[in-house]
């Protein structure tokens, strides 16, 4: 386990997150609530990977 690529990856997925969420205006259109899903969907990866690290450390 490589704690420089978990912290990779979960910076450029939470980095995406912030993208998306900056271009959401106060709109609440469609192409705004689509955004938003696609920001849940990488923060949802981040945990993932977040979530695949700390198990691996309790089996270590």
């Amino acid at each position: 386990m490589d704690p420089d690529k978990i912290r990779r990856q979960v910076t450029e997925l939470l980095e995406q997150a912030d993208d998306i969420a900056a271009s959401v205006g106060d709109d609440a259109d469609g192409e705004a609530l689509a955004q938003l899903a696609r920001q849940a969907h990488l923060l949802e990866k981040a945990h993932g990977v977040l979530t695949d690290a700390l198990e691996k450390v309790d089996r270590a």
